[in-house]
């Protein structure tokens, strides 16, 4: 089912009355008033919604506050936990999203929630999308000449996607490393000990989710030459290339990666 919710129509009560005025002053003058005023409603929440199915299913969480907070992690360059953290708690956050009801369902993301939506935009490029369609608000609401503005899709599209494939690898390198020690343990004992524990854990693993946007091709780049380097470790093992993790490696270094 598809949850949206109306953020134009104003309210009977004034749900931020608590604020008193200097901090609603504040607020309002803010990054956060910023957002809920010229970009919250304008997200392209209609086309997010094409990827559901009307009546059927659980309710999604509400997509504009879901797009919101794929833009405000990019914004404020956080990781995906710290993202969690910032919407279940940060005011300013609820304000901007024009969250009012301090319910789980209203306030919290799980972390695989936010990865699939994540997925679903850049698969799908929204991020672009995204990108110049709040460029254009900012453009009006600011005045700015563009004849004198460089205006630049890279950065913004780029990290929400490096995002998503770090996880792809770490978690096929994780997937791999697990069933080699399984069934080849004096192999897996041979690779270099700070590459297994990097991905090895479960603990080690969900660091990944602490990578910032601006670390994202840092990490990408590490975790792409792991995955280069385990493939072509063990490529003259007919006993560990027969691997279905194996050969998992081996599809997702030719789709994502270019040698």
């Amino acid at each position: 089912m598809i949850y949206t919710k109306d953020h134009k129509t104003g309210y009977l009560f004034d749900p931020w009355k608590h604020l008193g005025p200097k901090r609603r002053r504040l607020m309002e003058q803010s990054w956060a008033g910023l957002f809920r005023e010229h970009i919250l409603s304008a997200l392209p929440v209609h086309t997010l919604a094409s990827f559901f199915t009307e009546g059927f299913g659980r309710p999604t969480k509400e997509l504009y506050m879901v797009l919101g907070v794929l833009l405000l992690q990019q914004m404020h360059d956080l990781s995906d936990e710290e993202t969690i953290y910032q919407l279940a708690f940060n005011e300013q956050w609820h304000y901007a999203l024009d969250i009012t009801d301090a319910s789980d369902d209203a306030a919290y993301l799980s972390p695989k929630t936010l990865w699939n939506m994540r997925t679903i935009v850049t698969d799908n490029k929204l991020d672009t999308l995204l990108f110049h369609r709040i460029t254009d608000i900012l453009v009006r609401a600011f005045s700015v000449d563009t004849s004198k503005q460089r205006i630049d899709s890279v950065h913004i599209r780029s990290n929400m996607r490096r995002l998503g494939r770090i996880g792809i690898f770490a978690t096929t390198i994780h997937t791999f490393l697990v069933n080699l020690r399984r069934q080849h343990k004096a192999m897996y004992e041979q690779l270099d000990p700070a590459l297994r524990d990097r991905y090895i854990t479960t603990h080690a693993l969900s660091c990944f989710s602490l990578v910032k946007p601006s670390e994202s091709r840092k990490t990408l780049a590490m975790v792409s030459g792991d995955l280069f380097t385990l493939v072509h470790a063990f490529k003259e093992s007919g006993a560990v290339t027969a691997m279905h993790s194996y050969k998992l490696m081996q599809r997702v270094l030719k789709e994502q990666c270019a040698v």
